[in-house]
């Protein structure tokens, strides 16, 4: 990413940020480019330098984007444990292969939920 990327990428919010502050910018961007190289991992090249972003514009804060990933880490373990809730429920009357095609989870995954 070059500096007319990332100005781009940034949108209105780049006029707020000084020199130094999008210098950063890109070298985190360019950090995050060697840590996801491929174009199947944009979203999480994206993903991360939005966050870098946000903390340098002061939209949000390290501990903030910390205790708001641990919620929905939180939230996932809810969706889940309710997942196999749903599964064990549709399991007396339909198959594991049939569960897998509705949930788009493996076999494997779904003989685990079943699992005592």
């Amino acid at each position: 990413m070059n500096r007319t990327e990332l100005t781009a990428f940034l949108g209105p919010a780049a006029d707020d940020l000084d020199q130094q502050t999008l210098d950063a910018l890109l070298k985190v961007a360019t950090r995050l480019e060697e840590k996801w190289p491929t174009a199947d991992e944009q979203d999480s090249r994206i993903h991360a330098l939005n966050g870098a972003a946000m903390i340098a514009a002061d939209d949000a804060t390290l501990n903030g984007l910390a205790v708001e990933w641990q919620t929905l880490l939180g939230r996932a373990e809810e969706a889940r444990e309710t997942l196999i809730g749903a599964i064990r429920w549709a399991a007396d009357g339909v198959s594991q292969s049939e569960i897998s095609r509705q949930t788009g989870m493996t076999r494997v995954t779904v003989g685990k939920a079943l699992k005592p």
